[in-house]
C-alpha cells in the first residue's frame, strides 16, 4: 500500500486507489483493456504517483501501440524510480517504435547499465546489448547518409556557381568552384573533365595533361572524352 501513498494520502483515498488498481489488474488479465485503462485512470487520479498503476498503464499503452502515451507514463515512472531497469527498457522500446533512435539508444544503455549491476542479472541483458549494437549501426548509417546528402547538395551549389561564372566569361573563377566540387566528390569524372577543358582554354597545358592522364587511368569509360580533349590540347599546346 505504500506505493499508493500510504502515510502521505488519507487512508480512504489510498484504499480506493488500490481497489481501482486491483480491478484494473483483473480486467487486464481478462483482456478487457479499455476497462482496465478506465480503472487505472481512476487509481491514478486518486494516487498520481502509484508506481504499480503507472507500470500497468504504460504496458497497456504499449500493447495498444499508443507509444506517445507510454513514453509520458514511463518518463514519469522513471522520475519516481530512476534505477528501474525494466522501465528504461520499455521506454527505449516505445522511443524506438516512434523512430526516436538516439533517445531509444540512450534509454537502452541506461537499462543495460543498471541491469549489469544487478545480481542475478536479468535474462534479457545480452539481447539488449545486441539491440544497442544494432541501433548504433543504424544511427551510423543515418549519419553517413546525411553527410552524403549534404555533400551532394553542396556539390550541386558549387556546380551551379561554376556554370554561372563560366557562362559569364570568368573561367578561372568557374575552375575554382569546380575544384571545390571535385574535392567533395573526387570520383566525379565529368567535373574533372570540365576542369581539364578550362585548363586547356587558359593555357595551363601541363595541368590539363596530368589531369587527363589521371582521368584516363581511373575512369576508363571516359576514354573517348579524354581522347578528344587530348587532341584539342595537342592543337593548342606549343610544339
Amino acid at each position: 500500500m505504500t506505493q499508493f501513498g500510504y502515510g502521505l494520502l488519507p487512508d480512504e483515498v489510498v484504499e480506493k486507489a488500490f481497489k481501482a488498481y486491483s480491478e484494473a489488474v483483473k480486467r487486464y488479465e481478462r483482456g478487457e483493456l479499455r476497462e482496465a485503462v478506465e480503472a487505472l485512470s481512476r487509481a491514478l487520479q486518486l494516487s498520481p504517483n502509484a508506481v504499480p498503476a503507472l507500470k500497468l498503464h504504460a504496458r497497456i499503452m504499449m500493447h495498444l501501440e499508443r507509444y506517445d502515451e507510454a513514453i509520458s507514463l514511463l518518463s514519469k515512472l522513471l522520475e519516481l524510480r530512476p534505477n528501474d531497469a525494466e522501465s528504461y527498457l520499455e521506454l527505449g522500446s516505445a522511443l524506438e517504435r516512434t523512430g526516436q533512435l538516439r533517445r531509444a539508444l540512450d534509454a537502452f544503455r541506461k537499462a543495460a547499465e543498471i541491469a549489469a549491476s544487478l545480481s542475478p542479472q536479468p535474462s534479457w541483458l545480452d539481447e539488449l546489448n545486441a539491440r544497442c549494437e544494432r541501433i548504433e549501426r543504424e544511427l551510423s548509417k543515418e549519419r553517413e547518409l546525411r553527410s552524403l546528402q549534404e555533400r551532394l547538395k553542396e556539390v550541386e551549389e558549387l556546380l551551379h556557381l561554376a556554370d554561372v561564372y563560366e557562362g559569364s566569361g570568368f573561367p578561372r573563377r568557374a575552375k575554382d568552384y569546380l575544384q571545390r566540387a571535385l574535392e567533395l566528390n573526387p570520383e566525379d569524372a565529368k567535373v574533372a573533365l570540365r576542369i581539364a577543358e578550362i585548363d586547356i582554354e587558359l593555357g595551363n597545358f601541363n595541368e590539363a595533361y596530368e589531369l587527363l592522364n589521371s582521368i584516363e587511368e581511373r575512369h576508363p569509360t571516359f576514354a573517348d572524352s579524354v581522347r578528344r580533349l587530348k587532341e584539342r590540347l595537342a592543337q593548342k599546346a606549343p610544339q
